[in-house]
């Protein structure tokens, strides 16, 4: 059994990190695939420290992640981590990571392991209520049949990319944070096909912001492989929409992985939330009618 932390808690520390300049994106923060790769280090460290192995990509088939508050360039962070004993998510992973100088929570993960873990010291809901899916629903995505989406306009391939070495982990499959920094590169050609353009963000003053991300893998992804990314919108509201992906493999288009993204436009001054244009909503609806 792995001890718990010195605090009597059964949360062990699993990961400290910085945020340096190379991390950070054009909102002037961490980028979402640097909050996964916290969190695929976290993961692994925990398992070894569960069962004294590591399974690489297998530390997680389901990983459920939340951005609390924005972590800019110098801030240095913690990640904690423990098993879920109750609820929906009970025998999950949760990692908590906070900054660690303010001692506020940035961002948290409840992974569904692809490992058996050990007996361990378990938490209860309202130690990681936080961490509890909210505007993404917390069960494994389906893959989608994508052919007829890409013929009809509603999606686009965004993304083409060769799988490397230096992405997989020890058990030789794609991690997380390599699959999630597709769809980061990705994501500005979706937001264009969905009417909120670069160019109008610009002008506006407005960035681009994930707040809830739901990765789903389906199929081991190793090294060599050509990968394309299909995307699309898959519902709108006045403040945010949900974006989908999944990864396929390019030449059988068989699925691999998919996530499903809670995104938002954020006013770089105020840092606030806005609308979505009317435009963008006009699109989506004729789209999809």
């Amino acid at each position: 059994m792995a001890p718990s932390d010195p605090n009597g808690t059964p949360f062990v520390e699993t990961h400290r990190g910085f945020v340096n300049t190379w991390d950070c994106d054009e909102n002037a923060h961490m980028n979402v695939q640097f909050y996964f790769r916290s969190f695929q280090q976290a993961s692994e460290i925990f398992a070894l420290k569960a069962t004294g192995a590591n399974p690489g990509a297998r530390t997680a088939i389901l990983r459920h992640v939340r951005y609390h508050r924005e972590l800019h360039l110098a801030r240095s962070t913690i990640v904690r981590s423990a098993v879920l004993g109750e609820g929906l998510a009970a025998g999950s992973v949760v990692h908590l990571m906070h900054d660690a100088d303010s001692g506020e929570l940035a961002a948290t993960a409840l992974d569904q392991p692809g490992y058996r873990i050990a007996d361990m010291p378990a938490c209860g809901l309202g130690e990681v209520e936080a961490a509890l899916p909210r505007g993404v629903t917390h069960s494994p995505t389906p893959p989608a049949d994508t052919r007829a989406m890409i013929e009809n306009g509603r999606a686009i391939v965004s993304n083409y990319t060769i799988a490397r070495n230096f992405e997989c982990g020890p058990d030789a499959d794609l991690l997380s944070n390599a699959i999630i920094s597709r769809m980061t590169d990705a994501a500005s050609h979706v937001w264009n096909h969905a009417g909120i353009t670069t160019e109008w963000l610009t002008g506006t003053m407005h960035g681009r912001v994930a707040v809830e991300t739901k990765l789903t893998r389906f199929k081991r992804i190793e090294a060599g492989g050509a990968l394309a990314l299909v995307s699309w919108i898959e519902s709108m509201e006045e403040k945010t929409f949900l974006m989908r992906h999944q990864l396929e493999d390019l030449l059988s288009a068989e699925p691999l992985a998919a996530t499903e993204i809670r995104c938002l436009v954020m006013n770089l001054e105020t840092r606030r939330a806005v609308p979505l244009p009317q435009a963008a909503r006009a699109a989506f609806a004729a789209k999809t009618a």
